[in-house]
């Protein structure tokens, strides 16, 4: 099944909400049992494969499927992750959500033509409430007059 999937951790860390949203990876989701060497284990390995054949793009392991909606799915598990000075590997953990391609593609679909709408629509000046004015204004203390900070003048009362 094919999914659009944004990593939610860099490094171990949370990422930031607007940088989360814009990591997107589209790929096919195999989620399979393999013998990991090094930890000398069976372990549960959820990888996203892309277009080309044997083509890991993403790679989660001892994966553990955390929520499946309709609309998202949430996957956790670890990542290794080569040092910065060194050929070692570190681990960090590592989230993921999962929104099926179709998902994606029809909700890509209606927000482009949401905006086509709103684009369509006429522009028409915005008019502050009576309560805004009133908070735009200051008021002199004995007199009636009140004027607001551009100089013009507000409705007494």
């Amino acid at each position: 099944m094919e999914f659009d999937v944004y990593p939610v951790r860099f490094e171990g860390r949370l990422k930031p909400l607007h940088v989360r949203w814009a990591g997107v990876v589209r790929g096919e989701l195999y989620v399979i049992e393999e013998r990991d060497a090094e930890l000398s284990r069976t372990i549960r390995i959820a990888s996203i494969v892309g277009k080309q054949p044997h083509e890991r793009l993403l790679v989660l392991l001892d994966a553990v499927l955390v929520t499946a909606k309709p609309d998202w799915w949430t996957m956790t598990g670890w990542e290794r992750i080569p040092e910065a000075h060194s050929a070692a590997m570190r681990a960090c953990a590592q989230s993921w959500i999962l929104i099926p391609a179709v998902v994606a593609d029809r909700e890509r679909a209606e927000s482009e033509q949401a905006r086509a709408l709103a684009e369509q629509l006429p522009k028409q000046p915005v008019v502050a409430s009576r309560g805004a004015r009133r908070r735009r204004c200051e008021r002199r203390s004995g007199s009636a007059l009140i004027r607001r900070r551009d100089g013009g003048s507000c409705p007494s009362g």
